[in-house]
């Protein structure tokens, strides 16, 4: 079983400088917010998709802004489990959220998820290739909320911009040198 990581975007980028291979997901707090678990679902990537089917072990981190446990997890986490388990593997679990059994509530939005989405689900049915889905959150609480900069560092820091980038500066600095000694 492999283990697979996945940053929620946004404040789940500060964790990347503890991780040697992720992936991106969003979960946004705002559709749950809003009742709008269909778009929770249906902005899942292929990819997050098929790996839970799988069944590697999925790591989701992120951070939340004015509490450990921030709502795309406690809510929307929970949301994608529970579906998942019922559409994919036909077992219906008992969802808690924020300590709170939200069976009957989920089950009245899994009656109301649109064609698409339904659709979507069936699609990747064929691809189960396990008897459990396997979702880990690793939360905890951020003082860097809304802050893009910070978020910005952090990817820079990770891509190969910043190898390039010094990797061009590194040129520029050699033909200057190299121009300086030639008197031009």
């Amino acid at each position: 079983m492999k283990t697979i990581h996945y940053v929620n975007l946004t404040n789940g980028i500060e964790k990347i400088p503890e991780l040697e291979d992720f992936r991106f997901i969003r979960i946004q707090s705002s559709h749950c917010e809003e009742k709008k678990f269909d778009l929770v679902l249906r902005n899942l990537s292929d990819d997050f998709i098929l790996n839970c089917l799988l069944g590697h072990q999925i790591n989701i981190y992120d951070f939340g802004a004015r509490k450990e446990i921030p709502r795309a997890v406690w809510q929307g986490v929970e949301w994608i489990k529970y579906i998942f388990n019922l559409y994919f593997l036909d077992i219906e679990t008992i969802p808690i959220t924020n300590g709170v059994n939200c069976l009957k509530y989920f089950q009245e939005q899994s009656r109301k998820l649109p064609e698409d989405v339904k659709k979507k689900l069936s699609y990747h049915k064929k691809f189960v290739s396990t008897t459990s889905i396997k979702i880990n959150c690793i939360t905890t609480s951020t003082t860097h909320d809304g802050d893009t900069k910070f978020f910005q560092k952090i990817l820079w820091e990770v891509s190969n911009a910043k190898e390039d980038f010094e990797k061009l500066l590194k040129e520029i600095r050699n033909t200057s040198e190299s121009l300086k000694q030639k008197g031009i």
